[in-house]
């Protein structure tokens, strides 16, 4: 203390004027320094718990670490305290007041503390005037780019508000589709069981259909979500599910409503008896399917099932080039002479073979017609469930079915999809045109799958869902609410960046605290996300996972509770921007 009663380096001091006691009253520091100085000094359990006192406070300045006196050492956490300590005066006096006090003089007094507040030193005005001005203007010019930014970025949120609003309405109408399928389902499982109980009796012989002139009603198609269903089913490997389902459906007439909807459950039937490897079975319900197309007055469905069984036979049967030859007439009649052209000239790209039996069984006049010569002309585009074959793959295939591959990492599958495109491409330069054709239609369902079937993936990725979804595009700040947004971005970004299968992991709460739970489940559906089991740790299923794929992890997240058991896993940090992702080794990754 000075002699004039005012206290050293500004700490205000409050005397007693009869000089009884001198009692030293501490101030908040008025700077970062201070305040960095002050807390080394401070016991961290004590801080702690003053920070604990108000709900959510310890979880803010936390973020992303475990509330603990060690974490108070953190520069990040100390940052962070440091400014809610500016903004809040109350906290600020509470810190404060844990400064330790020095022992008192001789005349009675408390000596100043060690760690005392830094104070501004004078200003030159000459000096530093043109400097701060200069400043000023950095620091508008810098507002304005951060007002342009932020209009950039409201933007962009009502736009992402709006397709989120779009693909929630498509989602729940899907879901909806779905119950009420499984609903039919199960009451066709019921009438099953009902009929296996009665007598079977003999079905009424089959009338021939004679082909007319006169225009064909437009074929009856079946609901695109019972497709989806049944071929949900036959992907999770219970082709004999289907089988069953099918064979009810066809033996209490279920399937009756129209010779179109006929041909496409014996088409579903033949797909399930071919995996469970019945190639006869399969073959016969082939045959039955492209009798049922044609009575249905549908010429390409008639096609694409022949095409289908065309390749597992080695005899093609004299009702076999009857209904052949029954198909092209009924091609001419509807107008689909050039889209059965395009199902055989597919056909001969993924077996040359099979439509030379099939040419070979016409008379010669009909052959002609199958006469198919390379073309200049671009092909019609794939339908989005359009059903083919390619070379390679042993079973029938649509795009959305190699979207489905791609999006749950079957690697088997994809291997053979991009051999096949391979093999188009060196045959012929119809080849091309119809590979580039299934690409761009798989391109049209979801653009960042394609990579993987246009070159080989360079290695699996396994991603930390949770750290993911609650990150910002501010490193230091980690929200409570993940976002699906940055999970389909980094999705995406790794798939472009040629890494496959991209492997999600999220923890089992991640479904509570997501903005679009709609979204999110559908994520889910689709494969492209796993959660963990409720009570497990998706840290360890992480770092499982990357050892056991030998694949880098994606992560914020240093896995502190595993530091021994993460080895030498490759780390990777990421940092989420509104028009891009960045990826970068982690400095304590092994390599």
């Amino acid at each position: 203390m000075s002699d004039d009663g005012k206290p050293d380096d500004g700490v205000p001091v409050i005397v007693d004027t009869e000089e009884r006691t001198v009692e030293a009253k501490l101030t908040p520091p008025s700077d970062a320094a201070g305040w960095r100085d002050l807390l080394s000094h401070l016991p961290s359990s004590a801080v702690l718990k003053i920070l604990q006192e108000e709900k959510g406070r310890a979880e803010r300045i936390f973020a992303g670490f475990r509330p603990n006196p060690s974490g108070l050492n953190l520069p990040i956490v100390r940052d962070r305290l440091i400014k809610e300590a500016q903004k809040l005066p109350k906290l600020a006096e509470a810190l404060v007041s844990l400064a330790p006090r020095q022992p008192k003089t001789e005349n009675g007094a408390k000596s100043a503390p060690a760690v005392r507040p830094s104070t501004p030193s004078p200003v030159d005005d000459s000096d530093t005037i043109a400097a701060i001005r200069v400043k000023l203007e950095k620091h508008r010019a810098t507002i304005l780019v951060n007002e342009e930014r932020i209009r950039e970025l409201e933007r962009r949120l009502a736009e992402t508000e709006r397709e989120a609003h779009r693909a929630r309405t498509d989602a729940e109408a899907a879901h909806i589709a779905q119950r009420h399928t499984q609903e039919r389902l199960e009451r066709l499982q019921r009438q099953k069981e009902r009929e296996d109980r009665r007598p079977a009796t003999p079905s009424p012989p089959r009338e021939k259909t004679v082909i007319y002139a006169a225009p064909v009603p437009a074929p009856v198609t079946i609901p695109l979500i019972f497709e989806e269903t049944i071929q949900r089913i036959l992907d999770a490997g219970k082709a004999g599910t289907v089988v069953d389902l099918c064979r009810y459906a066809l033996r209490t007439n279920s399937a009756e409503e129209s010779a179109t909807i006929r041909g496409q459950v014996h088409s579903f039937l033949a797909d399930a008896l071919k995996r469970n490897g019945d190639i006869a079975g399969s073959i016969s319900e082939g045959r039955e399917a492209v009798h049922a197309f044609l009575d249905g007055g549908d010429a390409c469905g008639a096609a694409n099932a022949l095409a289908l069984w065309a390749t597992q036979t080695n005899v093609i049967r004299k009702e076999d080039a009857a209904n052949i030859s029954r198909l092209l007439k009924l091609a001419e009649a509807t107008g689909k002479q050039k889209d059965v052209q395009d199902i055989f000239l597919r056909l001969s790209l993924s077996s040359p073979n099979a439509l030379k039996k099939i040419r070979a069984a016409l008379p010669p006049g009909e052959a002609a017609k199958l006469k198919l010569e390379t073309t200049t002309a671009a092909p019609p585009p794939f339908g989005a469930n359009e059903v083919f074959s390619m070379p390679v793959v042993p079973h029938a295939l649509s795009p959305r079915r190699i979207v489905r591959a791609v999006d749950s990492g079957e690697e088997k599958l994809v291997e053979q999809v991009r051999a096949g495109i391979a093999e188009w491409r060196r045959r012929d330069k119809s080849g091309n045109q119809y590979a580039d054709a299934l690409l761009a239609a798989i391109e049209k369902i979801s653009p960042a799958v394609s990579v993987p079937l246009r070159h080989t993936p360079r290695e699996a990725v396994v991603v930390d869902a949770s750290n993911v979804a609650r990150r910002t595009p501010d490193p230091l700040v980690l929200e409570t609410t993940g976002r699906v947004a940055y999970l389909i971005a980094m999705r995406d970004h790794l798939l472009r960046e040629g890494y496959f299968p991209v492997i999600l992991i999220a923890d089992a709460n991640l479904g509570y605290q997501i903005d679009d739970p709609t979204a999110y489940l559908s994520l889910m559906d689709r494969r492209i996300l796993i959660e963990v089991p409720g009570g497990e740790s998706a840290d360890e299923t992480l770092i499982w996972e990357a050892r056991q794929r030998r694949a880098p992890l994606v992560t914020n997240d240093r896995l502190r509770d595993w530091q021994q058991n993460k080895g030498d896993i490759h780390r990777l940090e990421f940092v989420i921007l509104p028009d891009r992702i960045l990826l970068q080794v982690a400095p304590d990754s092994a390599h």
